[in-house]
């Protein structure tokens, strides 16, 4: 069944599920940190065969991984229905090949913007603190007074005002 959804409801739905996936990230993140930090402890501090050792190793195993696997899956579900509001990419014959568009989402936000901060002031609209987050391992970003993000090649067509074929061209130079 399609839903059909006014402009206002879609913008709604779009920022909805970019909101869930920024903050299943930023929870995925924190996971992951709680994993090294127990592992790290785990390796360090813990005797082999101990119930310190067995306990710490049950909780990674049984209650963090689980719930990083099920985060995982959260944010790629988001994703999807998220791609389903994004206009259409280009088809075959448009001027830009799939390995053109590739090579042009790997180019890091952080040369396009000449930094290697991953929270500055947002490129898009003038403010007076810091609100423009770069997610470097994902080459992704996010703009929190605009409620927007995107990769390299959004961020590209939304700071020139370019077509979608004219920030891959000029990003896969």
């Amino acid at each position: 069944m399609k839903l059909n959804l006014t402009p206002t409801g879609k913008k709604t739905m779009k920022n909805y599920l970019n909101n869930e996936i920024f903050c299943s990230n930023e929870e995925l993140e924190s996971i992951n940190g709680v994993i090294r930090d127990t592992q790290f402890f785990i390796d360090t501090q813990c005797a082999r065969e101990t119930p310190m050792h067995w306990w710490k190793e049950s909780y990674i195993e049984f209650i963090l991984t689980p719930k990083k696997e099920g985060l995982e899956k959260y944010i790629k579900a988001c994703e999807f229905k998220l791609a389903s509001f994004k206009k259409q990419k280009p088809s075959v014959g448009s001027g830009v090949s799939d390995v053109e568009i590739a090579r042009a989402k790997e180019v890091p936000i952080g040369s396009i913007l000449g930094t290697n901060k991953t929270m500055i002031k947002c490129p898009l609209h003038n403010e007076t603190s810091a609100s423009f987050k770069i997610y470097t391992k994902k080459n992704r970003w996010w703009c929190f007074g605009e409620n927007v993000g995107g990769d390299a090649i959004e961020l590209l067509c939304k700071m020139n005002n370019l077509s979608f074929i004219d920030a891959v061209k000029k990003l896969s130079k």
